[in-house]
Parts: C-alpha cells; structure tokens; sequence
C-alpha cells in the first residue's frame, strides 16, 4: 500500500503550549490538522503570516514560563514568548491558539465574531493597544479572504484524477488555474483506495476520476458526510482541456525526475575527493561562516549537506561575546560536531587563520575530517576564487558543479549568519534594557525607555527626573533595579567587569515543519529558522 504524501496541511501540536507545523504527512498523533492549502508557493506567504499575526512558538524547548528573557523571535514580533510568563502567560497564550484555529478552519463568521468582542472589551478597559492588535489582525485576515491570490483553501475547487502507465497521477485546479499535482506508482486496482485515503480529512467541491473502476457513488456519500456540502464525483472517458494542460505538464516533470539524479550528487563528491586530495568521498559536509561588529559581538552559523541534500532542519547559529572571528569559528566547529559523528568535511569562509582554527575546533573527535577554507575574490562577496588546505596550497576547482555545491554551501552559512546578527543587533538595546530592569513588566520597561530616549540616558537620570516623569512608586522600583545593575558592573577595583568568550544562549532553534513530514522546503516566505 502507496504511503499517502498529501498537499500541505498545517497541524497544530497537542501540548500545553501548541506549535503550528507544515506537513505532507497525516499521522495519528493526537494534532489537529487543517487544510490542505494550495498553491505550494503561496503556502510559504500564508505561513508567515499565521507567524507575524498569532505568534506561535517556533522552538522545541520546555515551556514553563520561568525564562529569565524571551529569545529574538519575540522582539522581532513572531512570537508571543510564553517562556516568560510575566510577557505571556498560559491562557494569553490558549486564546492565540484558538483564534488561530478558526481562522485555519476558515470559519470567517465566528472569526469576525470573536475579533471584535475582543475589540470591544479590550476598549471598555481602555487597552487600547490590545484593541489596535486585534483590530489590526482583522483588518489583516479580511485583506486575505479579498484577495483572489490568497484564497487558499481547497473546499471550492476540482480534484482531476487519471491512471496512465502505472502511476496516478491528480491534477488540482481552481476556475482555469492550476494550483498544484501529486502523483504515485502504484497498481490499477489499488487506485481507488488511494484516492478514498487521499481523503481522509478533506473535500473538494468536485472530483474527476478517469482512467479507473471508481466508486462514485459512495465517494461523494462519504465527502458529502464529511464536509456538510454537497461533493461532486464524476467518471470521465477523458480529462478537461484544463485538467489535461496540468496532466501533461505533471508527466513532463515526472519524465525530467526520471534521470538518476543521485548519480549527480555521487559524481559531485567523488569529484570533490579527487581535486582536493581528499581521504575519502565527502558525502557530508558541513559550512561555517561568522557574522560580526568590529568583532565585538559574533554569530557563527553552520549548514549542512549530506547524500545530495541540504539539510535545513539541522541549521545553526551561536553568538560570542568577545570572541574573535577565527575563535568564533573554531568554538562553532567544536560545538557542531561535539554530540554527532565528525562530517566527511568543512568548509569555512576565510583563510588559513580561520582554517586553523576550525581544525582547533576538532580536538578530541577521533574521526578525521578535512577542512578546507573558502577565499573570496575582492569585491564578489558572492563568489569563491580559490580554496586552501591545511598545508596552506592553493586549490582551484576545475568542476563548475563542485565548486557551485561548496558556493552555495558557503553562501547559505554566510545568509544565514548575517540575519542572525542583523537581529541580535537590532534587539540588544532590547536585552540590555532587560538586564538593567529586570524585575519591571516588559511592556512597562518599553515605556520607559521610549519616555527617557535612551538606555544611557536612563542609567544617568537623576531621582528627580524620574519621579517627575514616572511618579514616585514607578520611580523606586526604577531607582532600586538601577542601583543593582551598577552593582553588578563594578569589578573589584571599582571597574567594568569584561565578559569574555561567553556564550548567549538566547538564540533557539526554530522550526515550523514537521520532521519527516516531507515540508522542509515550506519555509516561512522572507524569513530564516534561527
């Protein structure tokens, strides 16, 4: 029996604080599924919309609410940072998920309904703000359900199946459009189990069935129950001039599939083994690459390629503080392969310097791995003009498709690292603000700072400057966390302590796919997995 591999679905975990995940797989986990959404690149827009809008959590890590600080996400507004429960507790948290759950349901009525109670009881309490989020998010979804480009859902269009040379394939189709195809080998007589599983969860408005032994009747019984409305299932000698424009365009793809194309993949890495000289064929290779300021604040980033595919769930970054680049390097290597076995080899951006130090980073991993650094050309950040090896030679690829597959790896590692760093940048003021009034609900510590204009010029206000700006209470607590956090700066003799070579560990892995769901490539549209 054929493993059904669905269009995307999005399922909300069962946890105490659920995550949403794309997927192409069903599975009886005890998540609620909903959808499927079409058309596929539209998926990666909707995604990070639900992101930006409700704010559910990314990371895998347990949620208590006893962080000290929420992780950039929440700063960068896509998340609502149950971890710290004086920001978002456990029902604030809850209600998110349920409106989230409406909305995917596209139940637009009840939607429009509880947005606006909440509107209107966020105003009765003059909270105003609250009641600008929410009526931005309804504002926000009505845009959606306007927008022919963004109409999603499935329930209103036509499934077209047909059976041709042992594969089923299944052409999907609103109006003229064609939204997105499947397709499976499989037997004549298993087809229409096939299609009966395929909906297990949803219905179209209409299926067309052609070159099988269907049971029509019973299928549009079965949807018809499942769905509340009327399904149309239809047996036809031949396709729909539209159904038969996707139906060859389906088997045009299969065909082009059809080609070993793990062979490439092979004749890339033993390429690689030959012109670098290499131990063995480099079928895993990992990427490092570091994002920095004048190299006082570091965010090191490692990729992964193995058998032929890049590996995005195992994406990662660390951020230094006080750590030079080639020693940001060598403690990202070290961090990588320190739980796993060591990769075949890894490829760091720089020189020799950076070289050494991820060889550094290798001590006391018994596997041997090679280590080559990557050289950019003056001026091309984008391109790579030769490699060097341990011994310090130089090595210039003879095969354009090597030296593409070890670009795009460095150049992924380089991405990947920058947004990191653009965000850890653009959230410091955020956590040093965090560090100094700790004890001072974070909506508040906001506040303050917008009052008082800069954190430097919090530190320096005087008690009566702050009792004038923020009355007597608010000035206390603020006086009394100020007095603290200066107490913390001062080193024995009276100076600044420096914190050298610490690792912050406010940057979590992110994910919103299912692993082995078959979404990896579903990634938010415009957005990086921390």
């Amino acid at each position: 029996m054929s493993e059904i591999l669905q269009y995307p679905f999005f399922k909300i975990t069962n946890e105490p604080f659920p995550r949403l995940r794309v997927t192409r797989k069903i599975e009886g986990d005890g998540a609620e599924y909903f959808g499927p959404f079409l058309p596929e690149p539209g998926v990666r827009k909707l995604l990070d919309f639900l992101i930006r809008r409700f704010r559910f959590r990314g990371c895998e890590i347990r949620i208590d609410g006893s962080a000290d600080l929420p992780c950039p996400v929440y700063f960068d507004r896509r998340c609502l940072a149950p971890c710290d429960s004086k920001i978002c507790g456990a029902e604030e948290y809850a209600e998110m998920i349920r409106l989230l759950k409406i909305f995917l349901r596209n139940e637009r009525a009840s939607f429009r309904e509880s947005l606006r109670s909440r509107i209107s009881l966020a105003s009765d309490e003059l909270d105003f703000e609250k009641a600008a989020r929410w009526r931005d998010l309804l504002d926000d979804a009505e845009t959606i359900w306007t927008r022919k480009k963004w109409q999603f859902w499935q329930d209103d269009t036509t499934d077209n199946w047909s059976y041709r040379d042992g594969m089923l394939l299944l052409v999907s189709q609103r109006g003229n459009r064609i939204l997105g195809g499947r397709s499976v080998e499989t037997e004549p007589s298993s087809a229409s189990g096939y299609v009966e599983r395929f909906y297990r969860l949803h219905a179209p408005a209409r299926v067309r069935i052609e070159g099988f032994p269907f049971d029509s009747q019973s299928c549009s019984q079965r949807l018809e129950s499942m769905a509340g409305r009327q399904v149309e299932v239809e047996i036809r000698k031949e396709p729909t001039p539209t159904a038969l424009k996707g139906l060859s365009r389906l088997e045009f793809a299969l065909s082009a599939s059809a080609f070993d194309r793990s062979a490439d993949h092979r004749q890339i890495a033993t390429n690689l083994k030959l012109e670098l000289g290499l131990q063995r064929v480099p079928n895993d290779i990992l990427a490092f690459d570091v994002a920095h300021n004048s190299g006082e604040s570091v965010v090191a980033s490692k990729v992964r390629w193995k058998d032929g595919d890049y590996i995005s769930a195992e994406d990662e970054v660390w951020h230094f503080d006080g750590f030079a680049e080639p020693e940001a390097i060598g403690k990202a290597v070290s961090l990588a392969v320190r739980s796993r076995r060591a990769p075949d080899l890894i490829v760091v951006d720089g020189g020799l310097v950076q070289l050494n130090s991820a060889v550094s980073g290798l001590n006391g991993n018994s596997r041997k791995t090679n280590v080559i650094a990557a050289v950019k050309p003056i001026g091309r950040p984008r391109e790579i003009s030769h490699f060097v090896l341990p011994d310090g030679s130089r090595v210039d690829l003879e095969d354009d498709a090597a030296k593409g597959l070890l670009t795009t790896l460095r150049n992924s590692a380089h991405d990947l690292a920058n947004h990191v760093h653009r965000i850890v940048r653009d959230t410091s003021q955020l956590y040093e603000l965090a560090r100094t009034l700790p004890s001072i609900p974070d909506s508040q510590r906001k506040e303050i700072l917008r009052t008082m204009g800069s954190l430097r010029k919090l530190r320096n206000a005087t008690p009566e400057e702050l009792k004038e700006k923020f009355g007597r209470d608010t000035a206390a607590s603020i006086l009394s966390e100020l007095s603290k956090w200066k107490g913390e700066q001062k080193g024995q003799n009276g100076r600044q302590t420096e914190v050298r070579g610490a690792v912050i560990r406010r940057l979590v892995p992110i994910r919103y796919d299912t692993p082995g769901g078959e979404a990896e490539r579903l990634q938010p549209k415009n957005s990086y997995r921390l």
